[in-house]
């Protein structure tokens, strides 16, 4: 019930340090002072509110759609739901770029530099940061190959123009 008991203190000041909080909460800034008086005959009854975690991270995975093969060096824009850019980041080797302290609300991931043989995205990817989120938020994110042509070469003698 998120209680907690303290029994035979005695009289003195003392300060309640939060050392470890819940997944999805903020730990306290500051600790809780308090004081036991002589003569006290009443529980003295402390209400401490935590509030949820506002930051969250989200982790991108570029893959090639038919393989899945990582795709380095593909840059995203994070933008906010203004459009206004928050953050760029370039994906690793092994496809991925982490944002991590994003505040909680709507968000878009646009391509601005896809590789050279492949199709870049047309559509941002929509994503939102919730207050309490304990998880990293993860996105994988396909492009397909350009269309690929062929060409039939035929090899012929100069002046004769057989094969």
């Amino acid at each position: 019930e998120g209680q907690a008991t303290i029994s035979d203190l005695p009289v003195g000041k003392y300060k309640l340090v939060e050392v470890e909080s819940l997944p999805g909460y903020k730990k306290l800034a500051k600790p809780v002072s308090f004081e036991i008086k002589k003569g006290m005959t009443e529980v003295l009854s402390l209400k401490v509110e935590n509030e949820l975690v506002d930051k969250g991270s989200v982790e991108i995975t570029k893959v090639d759609k038919d393989s899945q093969k990582a795709l380095e060096g593909v840059v995203f824009e994070i933008q906010d739901a203004a459009g206004k850019v928050v953050t760029k980041v370039t994906t690793d080797k092994e496809g991925k770029a982490k944002i991590s302290d994003l505040s909680v609300g709507n968000y878009k991931l646009v391509e601005v530099e896809n590789l050279p043989g492949y199709k870049k995205l047309t559509e941002p990817v929509s994503f939102e940061i919730k207050k309490g989120m304990t998880e990293v938020l993860s996105l994988k994110v396909e492009n397909e190959q350009l269309d690929k042509g062929s060409v039939e070469i035929t090899k012929v003698d100069k002046d004769s123009q057989k094969v």
